[in-house]
């Protein structure tokens, strides 16, 4: 990061703390893993706090007084924010010990070294039908998972942005409810992807780690959405994006749709389906401009105090120049409670992807090198407070083809990139996160 970019974070860190000394606070409370998504898409406003007004009573003696007290007009409600923030730190060690000290297709991947993998800073506010969200963030996850952000070029009058401009912000968006039904609120501006089941903040997952899902589906994208509640537990939302992975400057002419019906109710039950569909090809791409099709479903519950189970699943496909692309991929989880400050949680998950082929040549892929992978996780997580974390976990990813690395690393003369020589890796990942 160079001094500018440093400065700037700075600056808007500090703004964002000043605002935040400004207005009252609202209380918070830190959803499940997966219920997340399905929060956001049942309502995303926060409920603006109805003052009580004054007492109207006279004081004592006043009976009959010409003299006595007017009662005091209601106040206006106040505007809230609610802050929000986190720092997730830890160490990882992997056992191919890579002469490069990556592990790769990994968000927490280096090897044999501390690291800080996010701090995130932020909040959301409302006031009366208002309501937006701001999240700046520093760290090699989102300098990771920004990696594929288009480039929009520069001209005489107009800059470039690229991921290097982009990594800092994770969310910012600004909406408006409107008095329908059980509330209708639009929205406009940057979102963390609503497809799967994981999130991006460790500390609303189950796992240090994320599935291979969740590397492989979009992170991020703009859109202008509206969410329709039904109730306060089941809401729909239907939006139009500029597609997959893309801020200001869309990889193509196209736009992506999307519609997601989702449930949420603490820890006892919540679920979404989604499906998202558009051009996600660059354009002038060999495959062409096929329309893509994403369809995302997954489930949690307390099914017996303290067991907790989670599913998801996703599937898609697109008709290319080459033929008939498709996936498949999904995800089972599992967490006992057993103490209030120390849970165990496993994990498996298996992505497989088909290539199409035509007059020798294929299509490129969509999600890895390899067309399965898969991978299989423990952990271990201890909470010392209600707001910090301690987590050790144990991870094997496999996949058929190599794409990990492994002992002495050598880059290919011509790209400049490194030689993938192994097909599976075995890391473990101690982390320290605190938020509030």
């Amino acid at each position: 990061m160079g001094h500018k970019d440093m400065k700037v974070m700075v600056l808007v860190f500090l703004m964002i703390g000043g605002l935040a000394t400004l207005v009252r606070p609202a209380r918070s409370q830190t959803p499940v893993s997966g219920a997340a998504n399905a929060a956001n898409s049942v309502s995303s406003a926060p409920a603006a706090d109805s003052a009580a007004p004054a007492s109207s009573s006279a004081p004592a003696g006043a009976s009959g007084s010409a003299s006595s007290v007017a009662p005091e007009a209601p106040s206006a409600p106040a505007p809230t924010f609610t802050p929000i923030g986190y720092v997730e730190a830890g160490y990882q060690f992997n056992t191919n010990r890579p002469s490069n000290g990556v592990s790769n297709y990994r968000l927490d991947n280096r090897h044999s070294a501390l690291g800080l993998y996010n701090i995130a800073l932020g909040g959301t506010w409302s006031f009366e039908n208002i309501t937006g969200k701001v999240v700046l963030q520093a760290g090699q996850t989102p300098s990771t998972y920004y990696a594929g952000e288009p480039i929009a070029v520069s001209a005489s009058g107009v800059a470039g942005t690229d991921a290097t401009y982009w990594r800092f912000v994770q969310e910012a968006w600004a909406g408006y409810k409107f008095n329908v039904g059980k509330g209708l609120l639009l929205q406009a501006g940057l979102f963390l992807s609503p497809i799967g089941y994981e999130v991006l903040a460790v500390k609303d997952n189950w796992n240090a780690t994320r599935t291979n899902l969740f590397y492989g589906l979009p992170f991020y994208h703009t859109c202008v959405r509206g969410t329709q509640s039904f109730s306060e537990k089941l809401g729909f939302t239907a939006g139009v994006c500029n597609g997959w992975n893309s801020v200001s400057s869309d990889n193509n002419a196209a736009k992506s749709v999307y519609g997601q019906l989702a449930y949420a109710d603490g820890e006892a039950l919540n679920w979404s389906v989604l499906y998202f569909g558009g051009p996600e090809r660059t354009k002038g791409a060999a495959e062409g401009q096929p329309w893509r099709s994403d369809v995302d479903f997954w489930i949690n519950a307390t099914v017996a105090d303290p067991l907790a189970l989670g599913a998801h699943g996703n599937v898609g496909f697109e008709k290319n120049a080459f033929g008939s692309q498709s996936w498949i991929a999904s995800a089972g989880y599992a967490r006992l409670k057993l103490k209030s400050w120390f849970y165990i949680a496993a994990r498996g998950d298996i992505f497989y992807e088909k290539v199409p082929s035509s007059n020798g040549e294929s299509a490129a892929s969509i999600f890895f090198p390899a067309s399965t992978v898969y991978s299989q996780t423990i952990t271990l997580d201890f909470r010392p407070g209600p707001n910090a974390g301690i987590i050790l976990e144990g991870r094997r990813d496999k996949a058929n083809k190599a794409m990990y690395f492994k002992g002495e690393v050598t880059n290919d003369v011509t790209t400049g990139l490194a030689i993938s020589n192994a097909k599976a890796q075995n890391t473990v990942t101690a982390m320290f996160n605190t938020w509030f």
